[in-house]
């Protein structure tokens, strides 16, 4: 696995982090 994909795989995990915390804040 290159960097890069490793760092896309992080953001993508971080994004659904976010929206299931603002989901869950609502």
């Amino acid at each position: 696995m290159t960097p890069l994909e490793e760092k896309n795989i992080i953001d993508i995990i971080v994004q659904q982090f976010k929206d299931a915390f603002g989901f869950l804040k609502q």
